[in-house]
């Protein structure tokens, strides 16, 4: 499904943020990719949505070459993808009913009623049935990481892009959101999390890919980060 061959991205001489990353992802797992600061995990994640381009070798998504595709097919790529980042992204000024439903609206393939339906349906499965007249400002940090979590599924994704979801939670929210992830890869979307909180890994008993400055170090088949 996901595939990087001997990718290299060099920002300046003295800035290599991947250096000969090469592994294979297939459809339906769950991959936590672990690193300290700057090991090179959220340049991985822009490399795979096409928001940088690698300075040598190849991402394929679903065996098309990412970085060989024309803007019209690169968007149709994309639409495969949910993202979900450390600061939520959520906007400020629309309710957490219109951040869901304007991933559908700008879609544009769906009628009123299908973006109601699947907007509250998605709502219900992170929890926030009953909070979708808020505004951002009014939920904790948490709840906003959910409303991100539902932004990114709305549109069913093949794959979930989480970037640090959990760097700006405390422990009980971060379970939450964890378990949250476990239920939408349970349900058939391949998982990606990067993160540096091994406790989040052992935790998973996931696949574990390490970075240290922007190279493989390890790709733990059997679930724990070893240190």
């Amino acid at each position: 499904m996901i595939e990087f061959q001997e990718v290299s991205k060099i920002y300046t001489h003295d800035s290599i943020a991947l250096d000969n990353v090469s592994f294979h992802i297939k459809p339906k797992e769950f991959v936590s990719i672990i690193g300290a600061s700057g090991a090179g995990k959220t340049t991985l994640l822009k490399l795979l949505m096409a928001e940088e381009k690698p300075s040598s070798g190849n991402v394929f998504f679903e065996s098309a070459d990412v970085h060989a595709l024309s803007l019209g097919d690169l968007y149709k790529i994309r639409r495969k993808m949910g993202a979900i980042f450390q600061d939520f992204k959520l906007l400020p000024t629309k309710t957490v009913f219109e951040n869901i439903a304007f991933i559908l609206e700008i879609a544009d393939h769906h009628t009123d009623k299908e973006i109601e339906a699947d907007t509250f349906q998605i709502l219900e499965l992170v929890g926030l049935g009953n909070k979708t007249s808020y505004f951002p400002s009014d939920l904790s940090a948490g709840e906003r990481q959910r409303v991100a979590i539902a932004r990114a599924i709305v549109n069913h994704p093949d794959v979930i892009l989480a970037d640090e979801p959990t760097g700006n939670l405390d422990p009980l929210n971060t379970k939450d959101i964890v378990d949250l992830l476990i239920k939408i890869n349970e349900m058939g979307t391949t998982v990606i999390l990067t993160t540096h909180n091994k406790d989040i890994v052992n935790s998973l008993q996931k696949r574990v890919i390490t970075l240290e400055k922007g190279k493989i170090v390890r790709d733990n088949h059997t679930g724990a980060y070893l240190i």
